[in-house]
């Protein structure tokens, strides 16, 4: 309910960085009334779909967003605000896949230079190139079916 300031910020960095954007929120209350050129926003668009498309995402730091934009293999900037959003943030920064503002520090052009250093690293694309891999090899869902069959 409080996410204008960072869907202007966000907005205004695409703008700034000369990149296409997508704001995603179910409240249209907080998207601002006008875009920049190549943003566009949504209520809902499936992050399996989307991420896949995208160069990078600017995120909240939920672990929903954050696994399936690891799957996505896309670089992150996080902006956490409360439970697990913070430490989901270190580890993100700690894993070479993004970084992280916290939500004093964001604003549009602090977003644009850290959004713009991340599209711009190519060790942090090799990084989530690498996550992503693993993420595709893992089978310890179907390992775990396996064993609890094998119990039963």
């Amino acid at each position: 309910a409080h996410g204008r300031a960072f869907f202007e910020a966000s907005a205004e960095a695409c703008r700034a960085l000369s990149r296409r954007g997508v704001l995603l929120s179910r409240y249209d209350d907080q998207i601002p009334p006008s875009l920049p050129p190549g943003v566009r926003a949504f209520s809902y668009v499936p992050h399996s779909a989307l991420l896949p498309r995208c160069a990078a995402i600017v995120h909240h730091g939920g672990v929903g967003t954050v696994s399936q934009a690891l799957k996505a293999g896309i670089p992150q900037l996080v902006r956490p605000t409360n439970f697990d959003q913070p430490d989901n943030a270190v580890r993100i920064k700690r894993m070479g896949v993004g970084s992280y503002l916290n939500a004093a520090d964001y604003d549009a052009r602090s977003a644009a230079r850290e959004l713009g250093a991340l599209l711009d690293s190519s060790a942090i694309k090799r990084r989530c190139g690498e996550v992503a891999a693993q993420m595709q090899n893992n089978t310890a869902l179907a390992d775990t079916c396996a064993l609890l069959e094998e119990l039963a």
